[in-house]
């Protein structure tokens, strides 16, 4: 029984290496165009010790010209 379960694993193990030799082209392609980083469009400078406007607009992702439903829901708070 013990041999025949070394024969059987030594099969599926050796199935197993030559699928991932077939996929290794494929693989390579797809792990190049994936970006570099995680991180890359995230700022890359450090903060300064206290946090101005530009900085902070930075961390919450605000935009200049705004959001609508941004607006609408500060003005609703104010009132």
């Amino acid at each position: 029984i013990a041999a025949g379960l070394t024969i059987a694993v030594a099969g599926f193990a050796g199935r197993y290496a030559l699928q991932a030799m077939k996929m290794e082209p494929q693989v390579k392609q797809a792990l190049q165009t994936l970006p570099k980083t995680a991180f890359g469009g995230y700022y890359k400078r450090r903060f300064d010790p206290k946090m101005n406007k530009r900085e902070a607009s930075l961390v919450l992702g605000i935009s200049k010209g705004g959001s609508p439903y941004l607006a609408a829901k500060i003005n609703e708070a104010k009132d």
